[in-house]
């Protein structure tokens, strides 16, 4: 039995793919209220019987925070993948974030040892690496330092796998992935496949930041690769190339045959966005897409290393313009 949390997000949908390809018994958590027909769209991208594919998992409703409801669906579980997280970037929940990030985290590793699980694949993601002080690639070895820079996320992320390491201290059989972003089909009003939707409507600006991108399909294979081998007490960055937001935005316009976005969102642009924003939202009730966290992130150039990875497992990373011609190509259908 192998049991999956954050099943019904972008990456777990796809790792539980994956997973129901074998003939392993799956079991996945999610929240009562979770609705797992983006799940299912997902398996159409990629299977013909997406249906029949998805009875293969057992559905277990439990919080991450409640540990009598995450016990029960630990019993006769050997393996577990755990990709349930929080990803905001507004202080306003901030207590959220830690909650689930690292509270949650929490509860998965204590679970782990109580039942004597024989190994835990841990998502966490490259917020949770330190930065170099030249503008280099980091690397797993890169030092985290605490920073007003840093975002909640990053932080909750941090402390989350500080929580993995632990367990690890403890006897846990370990190894935790550093995705950079991800890119992939799903819910096209989340996460970064919300990226293809602002291109296909008109995008016209861009922010002068970058960063790592990786395709979600790659992430799960090296997941379930990594789970597969003998490696243990390891973290991972898991990404394909390092690129500016604009080149990024400037592939998906290409494959959504729009126009890519001309315009660079300075500073000033960006503070009068945000401004507008709050002054909407105040009369809306409806909750901020901008924060000043997201604003900040979006300015900053950061690169990652994936040389450990590819050292330790034999793999061809899919270059990003292929990826974001693949998510397109779904995009499209799915709106057609």
């Amino acid at each position: 039995m192998i049991l999956i949390t954050g099943a019904s997000g972008m990456l777990g949908s796809h790792v539980l793919y994956q997973l129901c390809l074998t003939d392993n018994k799956i079991r996945a958590i999610k929240r009562e209220n979770s609705n797992i027909e983006d799940v299912l769209k997902v398996f159409s991208f990629y299977s013909d019987q997406p249906k029949s594919l998805l009875s293969k998992v057992e559905w277990v409703n439990a919080d991450l925070l409640d540990e009598h409801q995450l016990d029960s669906a630990f019993s006769g579980v050997k393996k577990v993948y755990h990709c349930a997280a929080k990803i905001n970037f507004s202080k306003k929940n901030e207590n959220i974030l830690f909650q689930t990030n690292v509270e949650g985290t929490k509860n998965i590793v204590d679970l782990c040892l109580h039942h004597g699980i024989e190994k835990l694949c841990h998502v966490s993601s490259v917020a949770a690496i330190g930065k170099t002080l030249d503008g280099g690639e980091a690397t797993e070895q890169t030092l985290w330092a605490d920073s007003p820079e840093n975002s909640s996320y990053a932080m909750s992320k941090y402390q989350g796998e500080l929580e993995i390491w632990r367990g690890i201290e403890e006897g846990l059989n370990a190894v935790i992935v550093n995705p950079s972003v991800i890119l992939g089909p799903g819910n096209w009003d989340k996460s970064s496949a919300r990226m293809f939707d602002l291109v296909w409507k008109g995008l016209r600006f861009y922010t002068p930041g970058g960063t790592g991108f990786v395709d979600v399909k790659d992430v799960a294979y090296l997941m379930i690769d990594l789970m597969e081998s003998k490696v243990t007490s390891e973290r991972f960055i898991i990404s394909s190339e390092n690129l500016s937001y604009k080149q990024v935005l400037g592939h998906i316009a290409d494959s959504l045959s729009k126009p890519k976005p001309r315009w660079i969102a300075n500073r000033f642009i960006m503070i009068l966005a945000y401004g507008i924003q709050n002054f909407m939202t105040f009369f809306s009730g409806k909750e901020a897409q901008l924060s000043k966290e997201l604003l900040k992130s979006g300015t900053k150039k950061t690169s990652y290393s994936n040389k450990k990875i590819l050292e330790s497992i034999p793999f061809s990373f899919q270059l990003i313009h292929q990826s974001c011609q693949e998510v397109s190509t779904r995009f499209i259908k799915d709106h057609s």
